[in-house]
């Protein structure tokens, strides 16, 4: 995702999340805007308080991830 997901929400703005479960039934996963605004955003300052491999900073980048989003 896009650095501004963080601050893009609205009442009538959802994202529908698709688990292919290697190529079983998928399941589908409706979630508001603002909860996916509010992950992105805490999940990205906890990526970059965190050392990268050979324990250098992370550099900020307009990227975000949005990986085991938890509802």
């Amino acid at each position: 995702m896009h650095e501004k997901a963080e601050n893009y929400h609205a009442d009538n703005l959802f994202y529908v999340f698709v688990n292919l479960n290697n190529g079983g039934k998928p399941d589908f996963f409706v979630v508001p805007s603002k909860v996916v605004a509010d992950y992105i955003t805490k999940s990205h300052q906890r990526w970059l308080g965190t050392p990268g491999r050979k324990g250098q900073k992370h550099k900020d980048t307009k990227t975000r991830r949005c990986v085991n989003l938890k509802i």
